[in-house]
């Protein structure tokens, strides 16, 4: 029993101060675009469905993958403003990347605005499978698949 604690106590602290793994893909199969509502300072969902997209981060780049554009933004691991049970990252781009693992979903926030200090633009990815890079297979994603 106080091995299984042990076990269990060090897989929580290596979750809550690690960074994503790079070395695996991450698929979403589904999207949801949304926009900063200064009044009720909220974000409202515009768009959603079940779109996929595959991230595969490294330690100084990600690529975004939607099957018809693949993107490559370097970026930074923010260790500052993570918190317990999320990464955060921000890119060349201006991009502030929310890694939420509670929630199984990736926060991309984009559209910086300073009159109100804060981003107008959110997607967010979820119904997330990992992958690792190193299988055998390339990833073949779904929309390519025949």
């Amino acid at each position: 029993m106080k091995n299984l604690f042990y076990l269990v106590f060090l897989f929580s602290v290596s979750s809550i101060s690690a960074q994503i793994n790079y070395d695996q893909k991450i698929i979403s199969n589904y999207v949801e675009f949304a926009k900063f509502d200064a009044e009720n300072m909220e974000f409202v969902t515009e768009e959603e469905g079940d779109v996929e997209f595959i991230f595969s981060p490294e330690e100084d780049y990600y690529i975004f993958d939607s099957g018809e554009e693949r993107i490559h933004i370097n970026w930074t691991y923010y260790k500052e403003e993570s918190e317990d049970g999320m990464d955060t990252y921000g890119s060349e781009a201006g991009e502030k990347i929310v890694f939420n693992y509670e929630d199984q979903a990736i926060w991309i926030f984009t559209e910086y605005d300073e009159s109100i200090n804060y981003y107008t633009d959110l997607m967010i990815l979820s119904k997330l499978t990992v992958v690792d890079k190193q299988t055998a297979g390339e990833y073949i994603p779904q929309s390519v698949r025949q």
